[in-house]
């Protein structure tokens, strides 16, 4: 091949190939703008999740943290109600002391019909107490007596008649009359049979009778018992004498189905704490 020949095929060729590289830079020229343009989609929906993810975290961190407030509140009151609770058990439990001591010269007569009461009330219990249980007025000493209550036409409307309360100068006094009127099969005045008693707080009268079921029971089985100040049982067995603090301990140990116990108030302290401790478990776990 001559020169001249040589040249025009390497011309024609070379002119081929500089077409061929500015179609591929044209080519390469809009598969990289294309990219790009794919690429900042990829960055603009990666910014969105992203934003959308950070405000989720946001909402997350703002949810536990009222959660976490949520309980600790719920944590410091019932504390607080435990603190309380505790707080008014020892105040009532320091009146129902000091209200029981200040009765504690007192006596309560019951069943004694309140028909034209006297206006001297105290002359009449003394006249009363002296003509049922043959004890001297003097010996008495009645210092004040009074009805129970506000005033009714108890026979009238068939209501039973209110109490009398007697208080006595001395505990001794006192206990020299209701020795006088247990010592008694029974005591009568005017035709009706009364009752005397001692004058406790209605909290401790009702926790009294509460061993009347099992004080029925042992008496069934010729079984002596009887209720001791505050309200203790005292059972007498021939090895000994046996003490219980409430019914139901007596009844379980005769063989009676325990009563229901009433719930104090720490118990239903101890019934919310457990409550309180479910549901914080309960959400820790999911």
């Amino acid at each position: 091949m001559d020169e001249q020949r040589f040249k025009e095929v390497f011309k024609d060729a070379a002119a081929e190939i500089v077409q061929e590289l500015r179609e591929f830079r044209g080519e390469f020229r809009e598969f990289r703008e294309e990219t790009k343009r794919e690429m900042d989609e990829i960055k603009k929906e990666m910014g969105q999740h992203k934003s959308k993810m950070k405000g989720m975290k946001e909402r997350a961190t703002a949810v536990e943290e009222r959660v976490n407030c949520a309980e600790e509140r719920e944590t410091i009151l019932v504390e607080v109600m435990e603190t309380l609770t505790q707080d008014m058990d020892e105040i009532q439990k320091r009146v129902e002391y000091l209200e029981n001591k200040s009765r504690q010269m007192n006596v309560r007569i019951y069943n004694v019909k309140e028909n034209n009461d006297p206006a001297n009330m105290r002359n009449f219990v003394e006249t009363l107490l002296h003509e049922t249980l043959q004890i001297p007025k003097e010996q008495l000493g009645i210092v004040a007596a009074h009805r129970s209550g506000a005033t009714q036409k108890a026979d009238a409307s068939g209501n039973k008649p209110r109490s009398i309360i007697a208080r006595f100068p001395t505990w001794e006094a006192k206990q020299q009359v209701l020795k006088a009127a247990w010592g008694k099969k029974e005591v009568l005045y005017r035709g009706g049979r009364i009752y005397l008693d001692q004058d406790f707080t209605a909290k401790l009268q009702t926790q009294r009778k509460g061993f009347m079921r099992i004080r029925s029971h042992l008496r069934e089985k010729g079984i002596k018992a009887h209720v001791r100040y505050p309200a203790k049982l005292f059972v007498l067995e021939e090895n000994g004498t046996r003490i219980f603090n409430t019914p139901q301990d007596a009844e379980q140990a005769y063989g009676l189905t325990p009563s229901a116990r009433p719930k104090d108030r720490g118990e239903w302290v101890h019934q919310l704490k457990l409550l309180g401790w479910e549901r914080v478990r309960n959400g820790s776990e999911g």
